[in-house]
């Protein structure tokens, strides 16, 4: 697990560190301060070997219809727009090592027979011939990790897509899960997860959270009709079993994220908006079984929320289950500059300010 996070240079996020990040992390906070852009931050670090990485914002937030341009692609990941100045993110684990992520904008980058997008290439060596050489503008894509290079390599846009020219990786990975306030998750990706689980014998714990939605569940099971593959429900009262992604929101979102966690042993776990689709009165059970789900797995989860009773459930969950496992952290922009300035409370501060009816979304 990764106890702190220091973020330079992306999006909206000028400068930016929180420390003391337990097992589980809830981020609040105004609109537009920032909420997201840590959760995409984060996982962009993780993902740092995907030609999409840079672009997969913008499907989390259901953008669509781009031009293939640097300008629309990647200015605007940088904060004020500004290529100059380099993005970088630093995750430091519990033992006090540290992966560095960083992005900068590097125009004069000669590219080498680039022919098919979104694969990593092997650089050739500079004895390559000049007639193959072209000009392009690039970023700078590196990392290390307790201070030794994992990689180093620069994406290009090509008129087919994305390219990754690659001089150096190693195959340290942190695995990670993104889960979008504006998107369900893919049916295949969530019917994959639970397949693997119940290959297992550990899908009981997933029919219980289903449960917890939808009482009239009594089993869950993957059902591949032609090429697609989903998770399907056995309704008490209905005369068969119901696609999940035609249910209602809540239960497609508990499963999907109680399956990321079980499928994310010793990663994190992304949730933008945690309580979408999920009803107050179902939330003391929802974070009772979350914060079970990521101690089984041993799985970290960043969330944001702006609910009142989302904070109030996952604080008494936590001082019920492990009162060191929750954090909470609300995000303030402050005034007169682009300074993000976190406010950071424990379990047991939260559980106080909520009591004393302290305004802390």
């Amino acid at each position: 697990m990764f106890n702190a996070i220091k973020i330079s240079g992306y999006k909206g996020i000028a400068d930016l560190e929180i420390f003391k990040i337990p097992r589980i992390l809830l981020i609040g906070g105004k609109n537009n301060v920032g909420k997201s852009s840590v959760l995409e931050a984060i996982f962009m670090t993780l993902d740092r070997m995907n030609p999409d990485l840079l672009s997969r914002h913008l499907s989390f937030r259901g953008v669509a219809g781009v031009p293939l341009t640097p300008d629309s692609w990647w200015r605007p990941i940088f904060s004020n727009y500004d290529l100059s100045k380099p993005i970088e993110i630093c995750l430091t684990d519990s033992r006090s090592k540290s992966l560095r992520f960083r992005v900068s904008h590097d125009p004069k980058f000669t590219a080498y027979n680039v022919q098919q997008p979104s694969v990593a290439q092997q650089i050739p060596p500079k004895t390559t011939s000049a007639s193959t050489a072209t000009p392009v503008q690039a970023l700078h894509i590196s990392a290390n990790y307790n201070n030794r290079s994992i990689q180093d390599s620069h994406l290009l846009i090509q008129q087919q897509g994305f390219v990754f020219q690659v001089k150096h990786a190693e195959g340290l990975s942190f695995p990670g899960i993104y889960l979008s306030s504006t998107t369900r998750s893919s049916p295949r990706e969530d019917a994959s997860r639970f397949g693997q689980l119940d290959l297992d014998n550990k899908t009981g714990q997933i029919l219980e959270v289903a449960q917890l939605i939808e009482p009239r569940i009594t089993g869950l099971s993957v059902i591949a009709l032609g090429e697609v593959a989903e998770i399907h429900a056995t309704v008490q009262g209905l005369p068969r079993k119901v696609p999940i992604s035609l249910m209602g929101d809540g239960v497609g979102r508990i499963l999907s994220i109680t399956l990321s966690l079980f499928s994310c042993s010793g990663g994190i776990v992304l949730v933008d908006e945690i309580e979408n689709g999920l009803h107050h009165s179902k939330l003391a059970g929802f974070w009772t079984a979350i914060t079970n789900a990521c101690i089984a797995a041993n799985c970290q989860l960043i969330a944001t929320t702006h609910n009142y009773e989302c904070l109030s459930a996952a604080s008494k969950s936590s001082a019920e289950i492990d009162k060191t496992c929750f954090a909470y952290v609300r995000l303030d922009r402050r005034k007169g500059n682009e300074k993000i300035v976190p406010v950071q409370y424990s379990g047991d501060e939260l559980a106080a300010a909520l009591t004393s009816e302290f305004e802390v979304r």
